[in-house]
């Protein structure tokens, strides 16, 4: 018995030019993306505090019974002020130009 050796002669495939991956530019604070995140992430606290306020109000949510809540939508609410006020004081006015140029 003898054993047979089969040899493939397979061509390679096309060669691609090798490019290194591109990054991506890192985000500034100001980017619009950035402040999307901040504004989006700010108003889902404004309004997780609205919603246990009405609880609270109707008497399903007590505070003395669940304090970690409590200083939950205390800490919710005080970055729903302060973002709303630090946005209101950049001096951005997007949607007051939106309503003089009549969009």
């Amino acid at each position: 018995m003898e054993d047979e050796v089969v040899v493939t002669t397979q061509q390679p495939g096309p060669q691609r030019p090798f490019r290194p991956a591109a990054k991506a530019p890192a985000l500034k604070p100001g980017h619009q993306r950035v402040r999307a995140v901040v504004w989006t992430g700010a108003l889902l606290c404004g309004g997780l505090v609205l919603v246990l306020l009405f609880f609270a109000t109707i008497g399903v949510i007590d505070f003395s019974q669940a304090p970690v809540l409590g200083l939950a939508a205390l800490a919710m609410a005080i970055v729903f002020i302060v973002v709303m006020w630090r946005f209101n004081r950049s001096g951005d006015r997007r949607l007051a130009d939106r309503e003089r140029r009549g969009f």
